[in-house]
């Protein structure tokens, strides 16, 4: 109920700035203007995929995997699953991870052919889920496979099973673990296969949480805090520790692999990793509030994202850029799936939105386009100043922004701002801007010292226009 109290009020608040902006040239369009913009085409990916996991782009398609359900082979819809399948053919129901690509167009949708996951022995039951992919600068896929597997029957210490063992007590599911690494062709067809179960050994915990490859076909598999890097026949070459978790793992724009790790003190930084010394490279510095990595591409070593800000880490200066605001372009970043820059310079965005009524996910693609301010449609624009924004005021702006022909609302967010060192040195930048004049045309009030305003008298309470 409070949440939607908010959305009403920020729809009441916004309703009286359009009238005030409507008064005279001195509202709206306060600030400069942007040299340019990044404007999207949505491309909507048609088929029964709802939702998309490690997307991975390569010569105009992605590759992906999808959470799926297959009845006799053949793919079915997640709202076809009560209401289509006969009692009978649940035995024949499978539940996984599946293996597709798919045109930035958002045409060809394929369940790649060839990809079968492995298969669990005679025997024995369990699950096998495809758990990590990447693909290498051929465009091959690598795919990381967990699979969980205990005897169909109990198994004694003696060996012996169910009702013939000779101590029934004694009867027990041991579970046994293993990690496989399969290289496949870009139709899912079996390359090679490594079993990675040897990784973790001597290790109370072993859990691969990502991966990637480099240009060389060498394979980095992150666990917790250690990274293994493997040569392109899957032998292990070398061990890397690190004092805090691995984030994330990317192919970085010269061919070699990067680790996002916390450094501890102020946020995340890329580490690279030096095949020929066996070691971590010079450190990369990420902005405050990022802290995950896409592939590098020209200029840029690696993208990183950070509360809706897409940087791109500027190799010669070695520094991270503001490369565009995802709101601003008409995208959710809680709806971000990935990120690549096409070799024409545009950025293809990917994502999936969960509808809460409907209870389905629906997939797009958003082909952003570097264009000048000048030639893009010219509307009043709305300055909105906030410090952290939640997910459905990100929606309500952007549906906004959308549908209104005549007006537009750009979003500072001044969370940005923050460091290491002063978590409120975003606050203390908004304060001065409205002190000092340059003042937005909309404010959200949450996390900001909004009764030091009203003792200042630059706030008028509103609730008495409201209320009449």
């Amino acid at each position: 109920m409070k949440r939607i109290k908010q959305l009403l009020l920020f729809c009441v608040l916004l309703c009286a700035v359009l009238a005030f902006a409507a008064c005279g040239d001195d509202a709206g369009n306060s600030g400069t203007t942007a040299e340019f913009v990044y404007v999207p085409e949505y491309v909507s990916v048609s088929g029964e995929v709802e939702s998309i996991q490690s997307p991975r782009y390569h010569d105009g398609m992605v590759y992906f995997t999808s959470w799926g359900y297959q009845l006799n082979g053949e793919m079915i819809a997640s709202s076809d699953i009560k209401e289509d399948i006969k009692e009978e053919d649940w035995a024949n129901v499978v539940s996984s991870n599946f293996l597709y690509k798919v045109s930035i167009d958002g045409t060809g949708l394929t369940l790649l052919p060839n990809y079968q996951l492995p298969e669990i022995p005679e025997g024995m039951d369990g699950s096998v889920s495809l758990q990590n992919m990447d693909l290498d600068g051929e465009g091959n896929i690598w795919v990381v496979e967990s699979i969980y597997l205990y005897p169909t029957e109990p198994v004694a210490d003696d060996g012996t099973t169910g009702a013939s063992a000779a101590s029934p007590s004694d009867l027990s599911y041991e579970m046994t673990e293993q990690y496989l690494l399969r290289k496949l062709d870009p139709d899912g067809g079996e390359l090679a296969k490594v079993d990675l179960t040897s990784l973790g050994e001597g290790r109370d915990y072993f859990y691969v949480s990502n991966m990637a490859v480099d240009n060389s076909g060498n394979v980095y598999i992150g666990c917790d805090n250690t990274l293994y890097v493997l040569d392109a026949q899957g032998n292990r070459l070398f061990d890397l520790e690190e004092e805090n978790w691995i984030n994330s793992l990317a192919c970085l724009a010269d061919g070699t692999v990067g680790a996002c790790v916390y450094n501890g003190e102020s946020g995340y930084e890329v580490r690279p990793v030096d095949i020929a010394a066996r070691s971590w490279g010079t450190s990369m510095a990420m902005p405050y509030n990022a802290h995950n990595i896409y592939p590098g591409s020209g200029e840029y070593a690696f993208y990183c994202e950070g509360n809706g800000t897409l940087y791109g880490y500027h190799t010669a200066n070695g520094t991270c850029e503001s490369l565009l605001n995802w709101i601003n372009s008409d995208i959710n970043s809680n709806d971000v799936r990935g990120m690549a820059v096409l070799d024409d310079g545009r950025i293809l965005c990917i994502t999936t939105n969960y509808d809460t009524m409907s209870g389905m996910s629906k997939t797009e693609f958003a082909l952003l386009t570097k264009t000048p301010s000048s030639e893009v449609p010219q509307k009043t624009t709305l300055r909105l100043a906030a410090v952290y924004l939640d997910y459905n005021l990100r929606g309500t702006i952007i549906n906004f922004n959308k549908t209104n022909q005549e007006y537009r609302i750009e979003v500072t967010d001044y969370s940005d701002f923050n460091t290491a060192e002063d978590y409120n040195a975003g606050v203390t930048k908004l304060t001065a801007d409205i002190i000092s004049g340059n003042i937005p045309d909309i404010i959200c009030t949450g996390q900001l010292p909004v009764h030091q305003y009203i003792a200042k008298g630059l706030l008028e309470d509103l609730y008495p226009y409201i209320d009449s």
